[in-house]
């Protein structure tokens, strides 16, 4: 014959805690249907509350009106998250950015994306800010136009593709009109100029 098993002690007082931080956290709620073990213990079930809230109780698994709680997930009103990252809405309306071991990566509020070294603006326009230097993407009725962070429009693409500028040439007048090579050659040689300038 072979022996039943039979939890322990420590076993069953776990669960017994387990289950009434549960239903501590629901105390408005009733069971309508539920699952026991062998020795009578619940391990899951199906509960309602007062103002038509129905709820799925288990060690595992949670979900209801509240939102959906999983082992190493979570998918509510105020978080989404999983083992490796977290978005969570704080009090303030800043929703954040953690990683796995809690370190925050960025925060979102109004449609601006923080971080550690950079900001970023989405809202009407797209604002990228490093330190001090200010890039801002502007959709208009003519076309892309980006400006620096005096507002001075570096250079704009219009409806059919074209690239004007305030580009001067080596002759000393403004070329309107650019390829994308051509772009691309003065803005590595400006780099280029930038990078071999002394010290001081």
């Amino acid at each position: 014959m072979v022996p039943e098993w039979v939890p322990s002690e420590y076993q069953v007082n776990s669960q017994i805690k387990s289950l009434n931080e549960i239903v501590e956290k629901s105390h408005s709620t009733k069971f309508f249907h539920r699952w026991k073990d062998r020795i009578g213990t619940i391990i899951a079930g199906w509960k309602n509350d007062d103002v038509g809230g129905v709820y799925f109780l288990s060690r595992l698994l949670k979900f209801g009106p509240n939102g959906f709680f999983g082992a190493g997930m979570q998918l509510s009103e105020n978080e989404i998250s999983n083992k490796t990252i977290a978005f969570k809405k704080g009090l303030d309306g800043k929703t954040r950015i953690f990683d796995k071991r809690g370190v925050m990566l960025a925060s979102i509020e109004n449609g601006k994306l923080q971080m550690a070294k950079m900001n970023i603006e989405t809202m009407l326009q797209l604002a990228v800010k490093s330190g001090n230097t200010s890039l801002t993407i502007k959709k208009d009725g003519k076309g892309i136009s980006v400006s620096d962070k005096r507002g001075v429009v570096c250079f704009r693409i219009d409806e059919r593709g074209y690239v004007h500028g305030n580009f001067v040439n080596k002759g000393g007048s403004a070329t309107p009109v650019l390829t994308e090579e051509q772009i691309i050659q003065q803005l590595e040689t400006s780099a280029f100029a930038k990078q071999s300038k002394p010290l001081q």
